[in-house]
Order: C-alpha cells, then sequence, then structure tokens
C-alpha cells in the first residue's frame, strides 16, 4: 500500500454499503455545497440503472439535523476530542489539507476499491479541487466532477487572471505584478504617488493575502503583506459603490449559462455575505453579465467546465471594474442555484446537472 496510508486523521464514519445501490462521493470543507449533489442524482441513477445515494466527507460534524451518511476526516479535530475525552469542537482546515487527509485515508481507499467492484466507475464532487486530491490520477475510473486540479490552479492566479482581463479588454484598475516586497514597495513609490491602492499575493482568497493600503508605511508592515519573497499584484483602489459577484456554469467554449449577480457585503478586501436581487441599474447588470459570459467562454476554451463566479467593483460614476474570477462554487452558489431551479424556463438545463453532463 503506498506509503502514508493511514487512519490517523479518521474521526467518524457511518456509513453502511448497500450493493443495491450506486454512489457519489461529495468531499468539502464548507457543509452546506453537499446539498448540489442532490441535482446529481437522477442523472447518475440514468447512468447506472438504480438507486444512487451520496457519502460525504467533511472536515467537521454536521449540525444533528443531518441524516445523511458521511464521514468526518480532520486531523487536528481528532487531536482535540482525544484530549477532551470525545467532546465534539468545530475545527477549520483549508481545503487543501482536506484532500491530502482524505487522499491519505485508508477507509476512503478501500471504499473506493468495494465501490469500484459493485459499479462501473465513481464521480467524486469537491468544493475546492487541489493538487493534494490525488485519488482520480490513483484509481481507474474515478473522475472528479468539474475543471481539473492543474486548470483550476492557473485560474486561481491572480497574474493569469489580470492578464486575460487585459487580453479580453475588460476594464479594470490600473495594476502591476511586483515580483517581491521590495520591488512592491518600488512600483508602490514611483506608479502611485503614496496613494490608496490594493495589494494582494497571487493566490489570494475571501481577504486573506490581500489588503488595502493607505502609505507606504503601512504596506511595509500590513500583516498579509508579510513575506519578502513573493509574488504580489498592486492596483489602483477605486472609490467602491457596490461589489457585484456574477455567477455562471461553463459547458463549454460557447455555452455559458448566467446565474445572475448578487451584491457582496465587504468589511474591508473581506467577504462576509451577500444580497440578492442586486440593487443595480438593469443596464449596469445586463454588462456584467456580458463581461462574465465572455470570461466564461474564454475558459470553456481552454477546457474549464463547471461553476465559476467573477466579483466585479462598481464605482459611484457606474463604472464597472474587473476584480478576480473564482474557479469554483462561491459562497452563495447553492441559493443561486435553487432560485434558478425554481423559476427557469420549462425545457432550461438544470445546471449542476449540466455540470456534471459536461464530464
Amino acid at each position: 500500500m503506498k506509503r502514508g496510508i493511514t487512519d490517523k486523521n479518521l474521526v467518524f464514519s457511518n456509513f453502511s454499503y448497500d450493493r443495491k445501490k450506486a454512489y457519489l462521493i461529495f468531499i468539502g470543507s464548507l457543509f452546506k455545497y453537499y446539498k448540489i449533489c442532490d441535482f446529481f442524482i437522477k442523472p447518475l441513477r440514468e447512468h447506472y440503472g438504480r438507486k444512487v445515494d451520496v457519502i460525504n466527507i467533511f472536515n467537521n460534524f454536521p449540525p444533528s439535523y443531518f441524516n445523511g451518511k458521511y464521514i468526518v476526516i480532520n486531523g487536528h479535530l481528532k487531536k482535540l476530542m482525544a484530549k477532551s475525552k470525545g467532546h465534539r469542537f468545530y475545527f477549520v482546515t483549508s481545503s487543501q489539507v482536506l484532500n491530502k487527509e482524505v487522499s491519505e485515508c485508508k477507509l476512503v481507499r478501500n471504499l473506493i476499491i468495494r465501490l469500484l467492484k459493485n459499479q462501473k466507475d465513481l464521480f467524486l464532487y469537491l468544493f475546492k479541487d487541489t493538487p493534494e486530491m490525488t485519488l482520480q490520477s490513483e484509481f481507474n475510473n474515478v473522475n472528479l466532477i468539474g475543471p481539473k486540479t492543474k486548470l483550476f490552479s492557473v485560474l486561481s492566479n491572480k497574474f493569469f487572471q489580470h492578464s486575460l482581463a487585459d487580453t479580453l479588454h475588460i476594464p479594470q484598475p490600473k495594476w502591476f505584478l511586483a515580483s517581491d516586497k521590495k520591488d512592491l514597495l518600488k512600483i508602490y513609490s514611483k506608479r502611485f504617488s503614496d496613494g490608496r491602492v490594493f495589494v494582494s499575493k497571487l493566490h489570494s482568497y475571501s481577504g486573506k493575502g490581500c489588503a488595502i493600503v493607505k502609505s507606504k508605511k503601512e504596506l511595509q508592515t500590513h500583516p498579509h503583506i508579510n513575506r519578502k519573497k513573493c509574488k504580489y499584484i498592486i492596483s489602483k483602489l477605486i472609490n467602491v459603490l457596490d461589489s457585484p459577484t456574477c455567477e455562471a456554469i461553463v459547458a463549454n467554449d460557447h455555452e455559458v449559462f448566467s446565474l445572475g449577480l448578487t451584491d457582496q457585503i465587504m468589511k474591508g478586501p473581506s467577504y462576509v455575505g451577500s444580497i440578492s436581487p442586486s440593487k443595480l441599474k438593469n443596464t449596469i447588470q445586463r454588462k456584467i453579465e456580458k463581461y462574465t459570459v465572455q470570461i466564461g467562454k474564454y475558459l470553456g476554451g481552454i477546457g474549464y467546465v463547471g461553476f465559476f463566479g467573477v466579483d466585479w467593483v462598481v464605482d459611484s460614476k457606474g463604472g464597472i471594474y474587473f476584480s478576480e474570477i473564482n474557479p469554483r462554487m462561491s459562497s452563495s452558489t447553492l441559493e443561486r442555484v435553487y432560485m434558478y431551479e425554481i423559476t427557469k424556463q420549462r425545457g432550461a438545463p438544470s445546471l449542476p446537472e449540466l455540470e456534471f453532463m459536461a464530464v
């Protein structure tokens, strides 16, 4: 067996196997996303010709009302529970840590072997794919729903994103790539004349690894800009009226389906919630959707499939500026999917099912 395979990070499992069923596995650090899997049941039932159930792999215990089959894998959580004689805790781990611990879990690997003896293939649905997820490359007939790991890594890079916006002639604030912190300070002094700027690491997310900076002194001391040998993106800070996000799903390079806009609630650079429907003028909303679909078609052309979101900034004059691409489900995806399913016209595709069928 592969070195490192162990159950040391396994906390809990209530899974019971039924040979009459086929299974889909969800792996995610955010509990609510498991509900997206409900939309995959119908196509999978047709795919396997029998009933389908979902096995959920979380890194924390779900609420007490949850009655599905689930496995909890979290090494830090297990240590805390051991010290407290079994009391439950909530301990957040990153997608990278969760994917690594799941890939190395003996129970999960044995489960996959068992499932593949009873069904022709197995689909994994991840909140966020990372290089630490290796099950699809180690087992034949195990597939990920959504974008592949290497493509996700490319698309989540802020330098790639800003370069893409320039290529597609999508408006964005003036920006520069700094090779390290010394170069960042140099660019700030030369290009921005001690003004307000937005700075981010190339793989920042949810306000982590980025900062709103008002002076050179703050730039030197900000806790989120704490690595000397690290590349940064520095851009002009826009006087923000609204921070909308537009979600969509990519089927291929010419079919991109918009889920519409929500207005993000921001605390500095950090996301804390959303308001739907957006309060922006319809003309601005349509323009943002047009830009988002344009980005989606480009992503489809390089092989991306599935959900994605694009964050935008709107100033007091109605100017629209690109902010970033989230090549994954975002925090309001589930609610947007439910809204779409309730209001969609007859014959319109189910978005999660479309993501599955595109695989």
